[in-house]
């Protein structure tokens, strides 16, 4: 199980020794994951979220997480047009997706996206209520 999923990390998601290395050292659970579980995610913060491989390393428990809840926040951000990730690549209506997130723009931390406490990412990431959030939950 574990050769399978060093195996995913290197050939099919292009992780670098290093980056594996990191993702190893802070958080050694993920290693212990369902690789199909780690595959959705993945797809989803690196397709969908236009996260890098250098960011996802940084911070390996984005591949853990409840992939409904990272969905429901992206999705209320990106509602917010603030869906615009620390060391991400940001989606131009040009759709030039290569373009690196400008320096003025405001930038959601990975910290804040990953708090376990929706308070916490609503006031810090949204910079809204929490009753917002809630409603949006309930909506979609």
């Amino acid at each position: 199980m574990l050769q399978r999923l060093v195996t995913l990390f290197n050939k099919e998601f292009e992780f670098t020794p290093k980056e594996l290395k990191q993702m190893l050292l802070s958080d050694p659970r993920l290693f212990m994951m369902d690789a199909k579980y780690i595959t959705a995610n993945y797809s989803y913060v690196h397709r969908t979220m236009h996260l890098p491989n250098s960011l996802i390393a940084k911070h390996p428990f984005i591949l853990r997480c409840s992939h409904s809840s990272i969905r429901n926040r992206h999705e209320f951000l990106k509602k917010l047009g603030r869906a615009v990730y620390e060391g991400g690549l940001v989606e131009q209506e040009s759709d030039d997706v290569n373009k690196r997130v400008d320096e003025e723009m405001q930038v959601v931390a990975m910290e804040v996206f990953l708090d376990p406490s929706d308070e916490v990412f609503v006031r810090k990431a949204a910079n809204t209520y929490l009753v917002i959030y809630n409603n949006f939950l309930r909506s979609n």
